[in-house]
């Protein structure tokens, strides 16, 4: 197999590893599983909780570029489409605003290497308006069109990208399953998932050569 030895995750709490103790998120269970493929390989998680469209493309030359990579995984969540004091307040990135910085961060990426997008996923908004922590406010439908403007975003770049949105979003209710007690990250379960989307991904693309 040729996997690619050098793999940078960045994103958000959810690249992070947020709410996973377990493994820290699928991107510390793909690194398990991409070390037992040869100990020689590496995977860097730059996922910061609270990162988005900017922070992200902020940290490119820094810690990406720097890196070398020969795989990138974005996933951006939710975190663009926040309401921060009220929730009257507009976005952070308005969604306009958003789809010209994703289509340059996405434009950025891919020209470090192979650049797969990793979609964020339907929240609880009983859980989100607000958060327990802070005067923030996630609403189930600010998060469904951002998914949609990632995902546009996504495949007019000609990258590839996995729809954990509208698979968790089709399972209806049984969703929640993958889901922390805060409605916004990923359990346990969750990221196992991920990981899995992400790994067959990998082999689909590399796995044979």
């Amino acid at each position: 197999m040729n996997i690619p030895k050098k793999i940078v995750v960045i994103g958000g709490s959810s690249a992070f590893g947020k709410n996973d103790i377990e493994a820290g998120g699928f991107a510390g269970r793909l690194r398990r599983w991409h070390e037992e493929i040869d100990a020689h390989n590496w995977l860097y998680n730059m996922g910061i909780p609270g990162d988005g469209v900017d922070s992200v493309a902020a940290r490119v030359d820094s810690e990406v570029a720097v890196r070398k990579p020969d795989l990138i995984i974005l996933q951006l969540g939710p975190n663009d489409a926040k309401r921060e004091g009220t929730a009257e307040n507009d976005p952070l990135n308005p969604l306009d605003e958003f789809h010209t910085k994703l289509a340059a961060l996405l434009h950025s990426l891919k020209d470090l290497a192979p650049t797969l997008v990793v979609s964020a996923y339907p929240i609880n908004e009983e859980l989100t308006t607000p958060v327990s922590w802070r005067d923030v406010y996630f609403f189930a439908e600010d998060v469904a069109h951002y998914a949609k403007g990632t995902k546009d975003e996504t495949l007019r770049a000609g990258l590839d990208y996995i729809d954990v949105y509208s698979d968790w979003e089709a399972m209806g209710d049984d969703r929640q399953k993958f889901m922390s007690d805060d409605g916004l990250h990923a359990n346990s379960e969750g990221h196992e998932y991920i990981f899995e989307k992400v790994r067959d991904a990998i082999l689909a693309q590399y796995g044979d050569n």
